[in-house]
């Protein structure tokens, strides 16, 4: 274990980050996971809803990083989706939630999504920086 861990190295910082005042910038993030439902019989209308919310959430500095469907059963008659969500700042987040744009669509978001959950999270470690044949795996494990 020792010697994979002396492969592996010491832990390096996250994404880009470099200096004090990167950490201190990506502290200022928020990183939202939004779980839908979404009823299938709207997919059409829910994904131009869904395109028309993003482009007024990047009117506010935000972007959708991330965007994973899962329909796990095919007899349902929803499907959910994963966002992950980042906004520069709570101004922009609160900004994004009162724009009148928006606003403007919620009659098409309450017909087309049933249900929403949305987690606050961080970034986490850069676990893609292990995939190297260089490392030793412990065969013990």
């Amino acid at each position: 274990m020792a010697q994979a861990l002396a492969e592996i190295g010491d832990p390096q910082p996250v994404g880009n980050i470099k200096s004090n005042a990167d950490i201190s910038a990506k502290l200022m993030d928020i990183i939202l996971v939004v779980i839908l439902t979404v009823r299938k019989e709207f997919l059409v209308e829910y994904r131009a809803y869904e395109s028309l919310a993003a482009a007024i959430m990047a009117n506010h500095g935000a972007t959708i990083e991330r965007n994973v469907t899962v329909d796990s059963d095919p007899n349902r008659d929803t499907l959910r989706e994963v966002h992950v969500v980042r906004f520069p700042d709570s101004d922009a987040l609160n900004g994004y939630k009162v724009d009148p744009k928006l606003l403007a669509l919620a009659q098409i978001r309450e017909r087309v999504v049933v249900a929403t959950e949305v987690l606050t999270g961080e970034d986490g470690p850069d676990y893609g920086r292990f995939a190297s044949p260089k490392i030793l795996v412990p065969t013990d494990c």
